[in-house]
């Protein structure tokens, strides 16, 4: 199933016009290949990227920056230079975000000694480097002149999602709110 969903995806992109991308989305592609499986030679065995300490949460940031604002403007035709800031307030805010399902997993992780955020930071810490990241994101938002209600309201969201994480709470938790909160960005962004 995923070597045919390999193949469509290759006869899209070719297709569709979409081979003079290729620079940024080999990288994205490896990315997504190297996240699971374990390519990387580190310290004497082979790594998934998501195993690599306190990795994981900002390459996370950066695949959905990249996905959400640099292709889009790219098929737009649209130069990407004016759209940096938007790019560094989507990092830092699903940077942030991941950090919370980072505490979902981390008994789970401290189990395994997967070195992430909760785990070498420990819950206070890494919720103190999710809500910075949140704030950075807010104060990029802001000085890029973005309406400040469009802003702060799911920023807020997203402070609450952060404060209340936990590994005991409930899958939907996570799976409604916690990935809700970049929905709610782009609602109220279209209400605006």
């Amino acid at each position: 199933m995923a070597a045919l969903a390999a193949l469509g995806g290759a006869w899209l992109l070719l297709a569709g016009g979409w081979l003079h991308y290729l620079p940024l989305l080999l990288p994205l592609a490896a990315l997504a290949l190297g996240y699971s499986l374990p390519l990387l030679p580190w310290r004497g065995r082979w790594w998934a990227v998501r195993e690599v300490p306190l990795l994981k949460v900002f390459l996370i940031g950066g695949v959905w920056a990249a996905v959400t604002v640099s292709l889009p403007a790219l098929a737009l035709h649209r130069p990407l230079a004016p759209l940096a800031g938007l790019l560094a307030q989507r990092f830092c805010l699903v940077s942030g975000l991941a950090i919370v399902f980072d505490i979902r997993d981390f008994s789970r992780d401290r189990l395994t000694h997967l070195r992430t955020m909760p785990v070498v930071l420990g819950l206070r810490g890494a919720k103190t480097v999710a809500l910075a990241l949140l704030g950075l994101s807010v104060a990029i938002g802001l000085g890029r002149g973005v309406p400040p209600l469009v802003v702060l309201l799911p920023s807020a969201l997203a402070a609450w999602v952060i404060a209340v994480a936990r590994d005991t709470r409930g899958d939907y938790f996570f799976a409604l709110v916690a990935d809700g909160v970049l929905l709610a960005q782009a609602a109220v962004m279209l209400a605006w």
